[in-house]
């Protein structure tokens, strides 16, 4: 936050701001990143409460947000006039209130296995905890890198389109977000059973969960596919009433989810490599598809023009999708024998 305060203008427009589009940007961000602290801890915190199977309380913690979000900010935006400072302050004051939901329940609540208090700082288990959730961090970060760098090459490749692809990039970011979020969320679900069953050392049940993990995450890609092939002018009018940047974020649409079918088997290979404990295959594994994709997305528009930008990131879901799949169905079986093996080993001893 305090970064961001300080090299405020030089980030914006390195983001693919604009000067017609920069006193937006600036209003919005000025105020969003005053409460992002609350949108870190509602998300940080969710993950223990999802954890201890009170996965109920973890969705409302979601739902409250999202809610309080779409009532307050027509209010903010069109009855006090503030435009997009108003969508700001109705996104902080939701995500205040899903931080204070996750705080009380890990706090108060008797149900909870486990719950937040002060305590003496292990830094052996924090050197575990760093190490396991570097994956996660780099992916969730380089996501934000990709879509900086495709927000700033539309802007420099796009000429006088630049605003507009930029807009209809957000549009069709906003709908890749639909598919990868609940992608990821099912992925993620499935680690505490997979990590469970690995510390039991029951390889055939990691096994079962991992096929129906494979087996809901292509049906679900396979679903919304087809919404983002047949069905894209519906979701593209929500944002948008120009023809211009319809135009545009309808044919990005379907070209930028083209290969989310095969990126589930990345998704599944990234998330459960985590869950066995093997972080460093996991994180190579996602390094390799976003560097592909932010190069991808630098090079295609200068060979060829602005557009072909969005074609990075189905080119590379699949060929990341396919590299994936392949080292993952080679090391589970190294993994989960060394596994077996310990046991064998103690009870040797």
């Amino acid at each position: 936050t305090g970064l961001f305060f300080i090299f405020k203008n030089q980030m914006l427009y390195a983001f693919g701001a604009s000067s017609d589009s920069f006193s937006y940007a600036n209003e919005y961000m000025t105020v969003y990143m005053t409460g992002s602290i609350f949108a870190l801890l509602s998300l940080g915190l969710n993950n223990f409460i999802t954890a201890q199977g009170f996965s109920k309380t973890a969705m409302m913690t979601v739902i409250i947000g999202a809610l309080a979000n779409t009532a307050l900010d027509p209010l903010f935006i069109f009855v006090f006039n503030l435009g997009a400072k108003g969508a700001a302050i109705a996104t902080v004051i939701a995500q205040c209130l899903s931080c204070l939901w996750s705080v009380l329940f890990l706090v108060l609540s008797k149900k909870a296995t486990v719950n937040l208090r002060f305590q003496k700082i292990s830094f052996k288990i924090l050197k575990k905890v760093m190490k396991l959730g570097l994956s996660p961090f780099i992916i969730i970060a380089s996501d934000s890198i990709i879509i900086i760098v495709l927000n700033a090459i539309l802007q420099k490749t796009g000429g006088a389109l630049g605003d507009i692809y930029v807009a209809a990039a957000t549009i069709v970011v906003s709908y890749m977000m639909l598919i990868t979020m609940p992608l990821g969320g099912l992925t993620m679900a499935c680690q505490p059973v997979i990590s469970y069953n690995y510390g039991a050392r029951n390889t055939k049940r990691i096994k079962s969960a991992l096929l129906y993990a494979l087996i809901m995450c292509l049906i679900f890609t396979t679903f919304m596919t087809l919404i983002s092939q047949f069905l894209p002018t519906y979701f593209v009018k929500i944002f948008t009433e120009s023809v211009e940047v319809s135009q545009v974020a309808i044919k990005g649409m379907r070209i930028y989810t083209a290969g989310v079918i095969v990126l589930s088997v990345q998704y599944i290979a990234v998330d459960q490599l985590v869950a066995l404990g093997s972080t460093k295959i996991a994180i190579t594994l996602s390094l390799l598809r976003k560097s592909g994709i932010i190069i991808l997305t630098v090079l295609l528009p200068f060979a060829i023009n602005g557009f072909a930008a969005f074609f990075a990131e189905p080119i590379i879901d699949v060929l990341s999708g396919i590299i994936s799949g392949i080292i993952f169905l080679k090391v589970l079986p190294i993994i989960t024998k060394n596994r077996e093996n310990s046991q064998k080993s103690i009870e040797i001893e």
